[in-house]
């Protein structure tokens, strides 16, 4: 009689359940591994009106982006867990690591007729170079983890330590030329902002 323990053939290893982590982020046998990848580069092309609760939006939309809106819907709930953190920092990743892809992607929605941006469109045939760089820029400063903050406001009477005059001297503020840069909101500043200031009347 042949004892099982001396059989050339090792027994079979049991298999992982896979866990809700897995599930999430497509680690599943029976789902492609490119199925969220795929998801994602949906909801950045998504032409949706978005001028609704964030709440109400991923309840709608739910069908459409089944494994965000799972995310979505708990971090709005204020719910935070090994699952929930482990995914968003792999959504993080995947926004670095990707931005290669991302990034046109971004740009053909940012200059698309039905852009929101009625700005860009106007001036997309002559200044697509520049609005390409702008989105270059701005998408890798907001994947930053934490990201990084542009700041189009420095208030009415504006603070010397963050923004610097233009072509004229003043206190309160005419227009912005350019944004302040800070490494992260409350961080410190990377680049000071440009305002031009009111004309001083007599």
């Amino acid at each position: 009689m042949h004892s099982l323990f001396l059989s050339d053939t090792p027994p079979p290893k049991r298999q992982r359940r896979p866990s809700g982590i897995d599930f999430l982020l497509s680690k599943s046998p029976d789902k492609p591994e490119s199925q969220d990848e795929l998801e994602l580069q949906s909801y950045l092309l998504d032409k949706s009106d978005f001028n609704k609760s964030p709440l109400e939006w991923w309840s709608e939309n739910e069908t459409k982006y089944p494994r965000l809106s799972i995310i979505a819907k708990r971090v709005l709930a204020g719910v935070s867990d090994d699952e929930t953190e482990g995914y968003i920092k792999a959504v993080k990743n995947s926004l670095k690591i990707n931005a290669s892809k991302y990034i046109p992607i971004l740009c053909k929605k940012i200059t698309s007729d039905s852009s929101s941006c009625k700005t860009v469109v106007q001036y997309r045939d002559c200044c697509l170079a520049y609005i390409e760089n702008c989105v270059n820029l701005c998408y890798y400063a907001a994947v930053q983890d934490p990201p990084m903050v542009i700041d189009f406001v420095p208030g009415k009477i504006f603070d010397k330590q963050s923004w610097k005059e233009y072509s004229r001297s003043g206190t309160e503020v005419e227009y912005v030329v350019w944004p302040a840069l800070y490494l992260y909101k409350g961080g410190p500043i990377m680049t000071k902002g440009v305002v031009q200031p009111k004309e001083n009347t007599p």
